[in-house]
This record gives structure tokens, sequence and C-alpha cells, in this order.
């Protein structure tokens, strides 16, 4: 039976992967901790919140698997209105680059599996995981959810990419 759907998400979840890894290696070290402004993301930390997205909303929450990343994703890189800590210009507050590439690639690579193994019939369902009530109506289509979070990756690469052009 064709996948059609289900190889087009997984695809799109392959480029996203390999066009954020290709511009985390071009960002120097010395710009991994630019900010717009005070309290704004930086380009590591927008890199270890695409890297939690994979893993905590994509995978765990819409696709029922395993965390892959540490813990403390949750806390360093979910942006505020979930939990997550303030943005600061600390590069102590937050793994090294390095780490958070490697989680970010693995986090992606546990997605694209778990895509892969599902049949087109399962995106018009709902999460396989439990995604908190506060955020069910993200969760009600699988597909959906799927499609977003692979546009979440190329939105916050885009801001990665800007914030780690200034001066």
């Amino acid at each position: 039976m064709a996948n059609d759907r289900v190889d087009m998400l997984a695809t799109a979840y392959e480029a996203a992967i390999k066009s954020t890894l290709g511009d985390a290696a071009k960002i120097p070290a010395e710009k991994r901790m630019n900010q717009p402004q005070d309290g704004k993301g930086h380009p590591l930390w927008h890199l270890g919140h695409l890297t939690f997205a994979f893993d905590v909303i994509a995978n765990v929450m819409a696709l029922g698997g395993a965390p892959t990343a540490p813990a403390v994703y949750s806390k360093s890189f979910a942006p505020a209105f979930v939990g997550g800590d303030a943005i600061t210009s600390n590069a102590e507050d937050y793994p090294d680059w390095e780490e958070v590439v490697s989680n970010y690639e693995k986090a992606g690579k546990a997605v694209v599996a778990t895509i892969r193994g599902l049949q087109d019939a399962d995106l018009a369902g709902g999460a396989k995981g439990s995604p908190p009530e506060a955020m069910a109506d993200f969760f009600k289509v699988l597909g959906v959810t799927l499609a977003s979070m692979a546009s979440h990756d190329s939105y916050h690469r885009g801001q990665m990419n800007l914030v780690a052009g200034l001066d």
C-alpha cells in the first residue's frame, strides 16, 4: 500500500534537518549567543528550541515515542508559556553548541523513523502520545500537527540565521 502522505512528511523533516544542520555548522562560535535584544532568542537557544520541539512536541506528544534529548531541554529551550526558563545571554545557562547539534540530529532522526512507520490513515487521527490538555487542539489531527512542526523548524532556522548575522 502506498504511503504518499507519510513519505512526503518524512521527506519534509529530512530536508528541514539537513538545512538546519547545514546552517548551524556555518554559525561561528562568537555569534552563537547574539540576541536582537535582552530576553530574546540567540542562535543557541533557537537550535535548542528546535531540539526540544522535535523531541517533546513531535516525538513524544504527537508520535508517542520515547524522549531522546536530556530532560533539561524542556526547561532551557521551551518557551516561557509552557514552563521554559527565561532566555539569558549567559552561555553557562545552556548545554554547549556541539551537544545541542548532536541532540537536534538525534531527535530529528527519531521523528523521521517514527513517521516512516506510520500509515497514511494514521495522519487523520489524533496524537499517538499524551499531549497536555491545554494543547489538545494543536494535536487533534496528527498529520496537521506533524506538518506544523516541520514548518516550525524552518521558522526558527530563519531566526537563528538572522540573529547570527547581527553585529
